[in-house]
């Protein structure tokens, strides 16, 4: 777009504009369905606190929110106060995913696939020693 100017830059700008709102638009669409979806497994793992594939599942959830809002803060390039706002949320939901993979880990030790994604939450949230077991427990 910088590169262009006149009548060629404005209708640019006006389809990133567009662009953008659609981004909005889908990312709140998105937030609203995995409110739904956690609202639900909630209610599965109220019913049934010992199925380890509904807390591996809600752990998923999380893990997904978090690399959503890594990958809007990766997108920033001139606003800190949001890029640091984007990365706290996303470490939240990432910590709250750690809850639902290691409760999933715990019901059922002998799934290398609740260890990989304890491997790779740990990892991110700079949790060494724990990512290290994990590692081991996934058999990687």
């Amino acid at each position: 777009i910088r590169s262009l100017s006149g009548e060629e830059r404005e209708e640019m700008e006006e389809e990133l504009e567009d662009v953008r709102e659609r981004i909005d638009s889908l990312q709140q669409e998105s937030s609203e369905l995995t409110d739904v979806a956690v609202e639900n497994m909630e209610k599965v793992v109220d019913l049934l606190p010992q199925d380890d594939e509904a807390y591996n599942i809600l752990g998923i959830i999380y893990q997904n929110k978090a690399a959503n809002l890594f990958e809007q803060r990766n997108s920033i390039v001139d606003d800190n106060e949001l890029v640091q706002e984007l990365d706290d949320r996303a470490r939240e939901a990432l910590q709250v995913a750690r809850q639902y993979y290691e409760r999933a880990a715990e019901i059922n030790p002998d799934a290398p696939e609740y260890w990989e994604s304890l491997f790779q939450v740990y990892t991110t949230l700079g949790m060494e020693e724990e990512a290290r077991e994990a590692m081991e427990k996934a058999g990687m």
